[in-house]
């Protein structure tokens, strides 16, 4: 997440264990990190320094190019899945915001009836929104059977 001056927090993604979060910050020498991460449980991270995987040698061995592959790969996809947030944020309605997010999760995981990874306050702060606003359409677009949930659950009739 990423949080200004007086507060206001953006959540970038939800991770699941094992994934990685600030990846480009191992690579980008002498950049502030500019995001935090919030647990929903403990947790234990691992830093990496990755100057000595980048630093160029006469011999690359195998785990500095396993490191540097798994680190690209990495990489593009969290500029695919900023990609999408992006064409979330970019519509100009909380409703336009709502349905370009539910129908990206519903092609993501390849059904009409899935679950997503956020409580309200959570997808607000994803879809940047006041959360009022958010439930507010949420309700006015089940009124109107455009969608049916039950807290994070959704279904696109």
């Amino acid at each position: 997440m990423k949080e200004d001056f007086w507060g206001n927090r953006n959540i970038l993604a939800k991770l699941q264990p094992g994934e990685l979060f600030a990846e480009t910050y191992a690579i980008a020498a002498h950049q502030v990190l500019g995001v935090s991460v919030m647990t929903d449980e403990g947790a234990t991270v691992l830093f990496f320094h990755m100057g000595e995987f980048l630093a160029p040698t006469a011999e690359p061995d195998r785990l500095s190019g396993q490191m540097l592959r798994n680190l690209l790969q990495v990489i593009t996809q969290k500029n695919l899945q900023l990609n999408a947030k992006l064409t979330h944020l970019t519509q100009r309605t909380t409703r336009e915001k709502l349905l370009s997010y539910l129908s990206e999760e519903s092609l993501r995981q390849g059904r009409s009836e899935f679950d997503i990874p956020f409580n309200r306050q959570q997808l607000a702060d994803y879809l940047g929104v006041d959360r009022s606003a958010l439930s507010a359409e949420l309700s006015k677009m089940q009124k109107e059977k455009l969608i049916s949930y039950d807290r994070n659950h959704f279904n696109l009739p």
